[in-house]
């Protein structure tokens, strides 16, 4: 199955054109409190770890159980309002409930990788290296799986350089298993996808890039190339348990030829030391 990273010009109009993108989702991306990531003819939004909407040609949609909103309702109703109380009829009225309730489903990765590119997002055009996607999928070199996803993309913009990295809280069990970490086939399959993938890759991400500049009205470089070893982040430990990681981790001859970082609190995550210090476990 093709990579693919490309929308329609119609599809751009048609965005710009959406009362929702233009009174609610503008002014979040532009906080960077809302991510923007392109996919095959669709705009997924990312809120706090999780899909707020994606809007292709059908207009916008989200998780029901993030649409579950009450309209004009307080925190708390009783038995006897239950009759006069409704749902939402759009998304625009329900947008900062929707927003909120799609926090509530994020678990410890998932808010631990929304610090990385609310901070860094790609609009973000302080930093020289930014957050370009999350989530990118290729379909499996595993007959056993369907697809690899890898959690995020980062971009060098001065070197115009494509980063991997695979997100791990502390609490996931795949840093651990025996005899061999899961994380680690994980890593592998990643940096085999990007080995036969490489010039596929970076010129889909050369469409990437000229999508968003027209949408988002910036001006980031095309990609040259794409580094090898995919990085693993490791993120959410006291000082503790950091004992563990070195341990486990660092110490364990399985884990030979991974390139590691870790960072007990992700708000502190420093982007350009995330690239520059990961280093490959000998």
């Amino acid at each position: 199955m093709a990579f693919i990273r490309k929308i329609s010009n119609e599809l751009i109009t048609k965005l710009n054109s959406q009362s929702l993108f233009n009174s609610h989702l503008k002014a979040d991306l532009t906080k960077c409190v809302v991510f923007p990531a392109i996919r095959k003819e669709r705009f997924d939004f990312y809120h706090a770890g999780q899909k707020l909407f994606k809007f292709d040609n059908n207009g916008f949609e989200t998780n029901i159980k993030f649409a579950a909103v009450i309209d004009k309702c307080t925190d708390y109703i009783n038995e006897n309002d239950l009759n006069d109380v409704k749902l939402i009829s759009n998304f625009e009225d329900g947008y900062s409930r929707i927003k909120e309730n799609c926090s509530k489903y994020s678990g410890p990765e998932d808010r631990c990788i929304s610090e990385l590119y609310s901070k860094y997002s790609y609009l973000n055009n302080n930093s020289e290296t930014v957050v370009l996607d999350i989530e990118v999928s290729f379909e499996s070199v595993d007959d056993n799986k369907s697809q690899d996803r890898i959690d995020i993309l980062l971009y060098n913009k001065n070197k115009r350089i494509l980063q991997f990295v695979e997100a791990k809280h502390f609490s996931n069990s795949e840093l651990f298993t025996k005899p061999i970490p899961k994380v680690i086939d994980q890593i592998n399959r990643y940096e085999k996808q990007i080995k036969s993938r490489n010039d596929e890759i970076l010129e889909q991400y050369k469409k990437y890039i000229r999508i968003i500049n027209k949408l988002f009205n910036i001006k980031l470089k095309f990609p040259l190339s794409i580094e090898e070893k995919v990085i693993l982040l490791v993120m959410g430990f006291s000082q503790d348990q950091s004992i563990k990681l070195k341990n486990e981790i660092k110490n364990n001859v399985k884990y030979k030829g991974i390139k590691y970082y870790q960072k007990g609190h992700p708000e502190s995550i420093q982007i350009a030391n995330l690239w520059k210090v990961a280093k490959i476990i000998a």
